[in-house]
């Protein structure tokens, strides 16, 4: 864009989760912000502007729609404060860690270092998981999300993308969380999903063609937003990262210099949970899937899809995620006391959009 006031921008919202471009123009009275959806005005009181990285770019939210614009270019920022008739919130903090002095991080690892020994105790380092500022942690998932995924991985087919992210939109507007969830699709045929820290998700072309049905893809992606909403993810990963990761991590730093995104990946391959965890995971997946109109049975019905392709070696997701039939009998007898169908309304997608979305993963294609 060669407007001096004119910028390009990703763009994140209930549509798009994963993002998409978006054209944003600084304007007297805001940002006029064009994108696939059409053109909307933002006003400078619904703006709040978040921390980004010590590598540069900038980041915007809209804080009664939560949507966020992220600007690779940071000359936003002074266009924004020419326009503005006050600076918005979180600038100065966001400005205050952009430009963090080497001593003041330096500190930070130090005081860090002093707590190593503390937070290699499991309890602990999940306290401090927990505690973790909420930017931070979506860093550290896309970290670990750019390592296990690459680009050259990732499904850019929007016959594909679309629908999954149509699913994960629907399921985040049901319930409110912090986490702005965007799920990546990859091109792979093991039968998995997986939630990394921060809202970030990725669903497998072989779990596509597996499900039965789209309420049955949603009955997976609702159990790992689930794990994500009670930071099952970030809590296991902090009892498992070696203190150096960790360090990058308390900085704000996940994908920089320390290599974290590498280590962390390494660790999120290999994850399991608790069966405690994956009860809870079950039954607040199961809820999110009624208070989205979806059928929850379907979640029971795709794990024991998935058990009945077992040939040797259990399915990859059950093989981190174990489904044993005490779990599974437990998911039903909640579904039933809950009568889990009287809540469902429209299918995750329509008949047309699910056969299109099957034959578009064929691997025939």
């Amino acid at each position: 864009m060669n407007a001096p006031n004119a910028f390009r921008a990703r763009l994140s919202d209930r549509a798009h989760p994963a993002g998409t471009t978006a054209e944003v123009r600084v304007t007297p009275t805001g940002l006029s912000v064009a994108a696939a959806g059409g053109e909307e005005h933002w006003p400078w009181r619904v703006l709040r502007q978040r921390a980004a990285a010590f590598d540069g770019g900038a980041q915007l939210e809209h804080t009664a729609q939560g949507d966020l614009l992220v600007f690779e270019d940071v000359a936003v920022l002074a266009a924004i404060r020419a326009a503005a008739p006050t600076p918005l919130p979180g600038a100065s903090s966001a400005a205050a860690r952009r430009h963090a002095h080497p001593v003041v991080v330096l500190a930070l690892v130090a005081v860090a270092l002093v707590a190593g020994a503390w937070l290699a105790l499991p309890h602990a380092a999940g306290a401090m998981a927990r505690r973790l500022p909420l930017e931070w942690e979506e860093q550290f998932g896309d970290a670990a999300v750019e390592s296990m995924v690459p680009a050259a991985k990732r499904v850019t087919d929007v016959r594909v993308t679309q629908p999954v992210e149509a699913i994960v939109a629907r399921l985040a507007a049901a319930q409110e969380s912090p986490f702005r969830f965007r799920v990546v699709v990859a091109a792979d045929s093991q039968v998995n999903a997986f939630a990394a820290p921060g809202g970030r998700m990725v669903v497998n072309t072989g779990l596509v063609r597996l499900a039965g049905s789209a309420d049955e893809l949603a009955g997976v992606i609702a159990h790992e937003m689930e794990h994500v909403r009670r930071r099952h993810v970030t809590v296991s990963l902090f009892q498992r990262l070696s203190v150096q990761v960790l360090l990058a991590i308390l900085v704000g730093e996940a994908g920089g210099a320390l290599g974290g995104g590498a280590e962390v990946a390494g660790r999120l391959s290999a994850l399991s949970f608790s069966r405690e965890a994956e009860r809870e995971a079950d039954a607040g997946g199961a809820a999110l899937m009624r208070a989205a109109g979806l059928d929850a049975n379907a979640l029971v019905t795709m794990l024991e899809r998935m058990r009945g392709q077992q040939q040797g070696a259990l399915p990859e997701l059950l093989s981190t995620h174990p489904a044993p039939e005490s779990r599974m009998a437990e998911l039903r007898r909640q579904l039933a006391a809950a009568d889990a169908r009287s809540a469902a309304g429209t299918p995750a997608l329509s008949e047309e959009q699910w056969r299109a979305l099957r034959a578009a993963v064929s691997p025939e294609r």
